[in-house]
């Protein structure tokens, strides 16, 4: 009885691979596995010669390959204690700062702030525009509580809540649904939470219901930089737009 079988050699070129360049960090091993497989042919005399090798000279052979792998290619392995990150500020910010009403602190001023950061650091090609809160976004000739231009087109544009929205609420949201359907803009409600049900009859209006948790999940796509553009946009918004410092005073 014929007990020949076919014995491919791609796994083994797979594993010598992993272990140069993924353990080991030898980048500049080749990676030759399809090479091998489509040309093992040219490596006949090699393979004669290997499987007449015992079990101890090929794992001295095994043993030979790899220090000489090792010792001649450089390890470009990252140390990771030279790395200096900053951290995730805006997400500290989100995650930890209290953003229920506090004495002295204009209601929805804290949270308007962190919203126009978000979006400042979200869509840096837009050019953001925020005023105080009840400031009136009409009478300011303003869409929402913070506009994004993309010159003289309005792009996108964010109701401010900072609190639980509930059903009655929604009646009041119908003219900014309107007004940023009308010229084409990606409208946004933000609020601290929304009851149940009411997401759906704000997506209802054509415009997109966002949370915390929702701004949670973006930022988790941001890196250090894009964190530290939401931070300083939101302290631009206290001094320079709000003119103070209490919605940081816990």
């Amino acid at each position: 009885m014929d007990h020949r079988k076919t014995l491919s050699i791609r796994p083994f070129y797979n594993a010598a691979e992993r272990y140069f360049r993924a353990e080991k960090k030898r980048f500049d091993y080749p990676s030759c596995a399809p090479h091998a497989t489509q040309a093992w042919r040219d490596y006949i005399s090699w393979i004669d010669t290997l499987v007449k090798f015992s079990q101890e000279d090929l794992l001295d052979l095994r043993n030979r390959v790899r220090l000489f792998v090792l010792s001649s290619l450089k390890s470009q392995e990252v140390d990771l204690d030279s790395i200096v990150l900053d951290p995730p500020l805006f997400k500290i910010l989100l995650q930890e700062f209290d953003l229920s009403r506090h004495k002295y602190e204009p209601t929805g001023a804290a949270f308007q702030g962190i919203v126009f950061g978000f979006l400042r650091a979200d869509n840096p090609h837009l050019q953001m525009e925020v005023s105080k809160v009840r400031a009136g976004s009409k009478r300011l000739q303003r869409i929402g509580d913070v506009d994004g231009w993309d010159g003289g087109r309005l792009a996108i544009s964010a109701e401010v809540k900072q609190y639980k929205l509930a059903t009655a609420d929604v009646a009041d949201l119908v003219s900014f649904a309107n007004a940023t359907k009308a010229r084409g803009a990606i409208g946004i409600v933000a609020a601290l939470e929304f009851a149940e049900g009411i997401r759906a009859e704000i997506a209802d209006l054509g415009v997109i219901p966002m949370d915390k948790a929702d701004m949670l999940q973006i930022i988790s796509f941001w890196d250090t930089v894009k964190q530290r553009i939401a931070i300083i946009s939101l302290f631009y918004y206290i001094r320079h737009v709000k003119k103070s410092l209490l919605s940081l005073n816990g």
